[in-house]
């Protein structure tokens, strides 16, 4: 048996050595250290790329969306002027209607129909001038000063109107009033904004 032993372990000793062999043989060999410069054995610096003449992408997204938002300024800028100029151009048409629509047969209440619709109008047009509390000579001067065009002895009957005698009143000629008040009905918008 002793001998079993020994031829067993004689082979798992051959074994053994043959396999640190193998394993041996299959490592690398190193390599042999040098003595000279190190730095010779460096490969050369790669430097990167030349950076493009053209911006990077970031930028022409920018430049769009600028563009877009200026255009859409203008475009909106326009529809809203457009919009108040056919919204200015309505209460025009809508004030001369009403005025064609006065009754001309007693003088007194025509001129105080008037004066009510050129108040209404200059009230929605000049809030921060507060033409609601002008009377006599400041409200003449107030429809002249918004349209230079029209002279404002147009407007006497206005002032003078309510305080004349029904006789003197139904012998006045109210036609240049009302064609005074058409004018500036008319034309008010275009002088106030010049």
């Amino acid at each position: 048996m002793y001998k079993t032993m020994m031829a067993f372990t004689a082979g798992l000793l051959n074994v053994g050595t043959n396999a640190f062999a193998q394993n041996h043989a299959q490592l690398p060999a190193q390599a042999p250290i040098q003595t000279g410069n190190p730095l010779a054995e460096l490969r050369p610096i790669h430097l990167p790329p030349e950076p493009s003449n053209w911006p990077a992408p970031g930028w022409y997204l920018l430049a769009f969306l600028i563009v877009a938002l200026l255009v859409f300024i203008v475009w909106y800028w326009r529809r809203h002027k457009q919009s108040q100029s056919y919204l200015k151009h309505q209460q025009t048409k809508s004030a001369l209607r009403e005025l064609a629509l006065f009754p001309q047969e007693n003088k007194a209440d025509y001129i105080r129909q008037c004066n009510a619709l050129l108040k209404r109008v200059a009230i929605a047009n000049y809030p921060a001038e507060n033409p609601a509390q002008l009377s006599e000579e400041q409200w003449l001067q107030f429809l002249s000063q918004h349209c230079k065009s029209l002279d404002h002895q147009v407007f006497t009957l206005l002032k003078q109107g309510p305080y004349l005698p029904d006789d003197k009143l139904q012998a006045s000629n109210i036609e240049p009033l009302t064609l005074g008040c058409q004018h500036w009905l008319s034309h008010h918008h275009e002088v106030a904004h010049a």
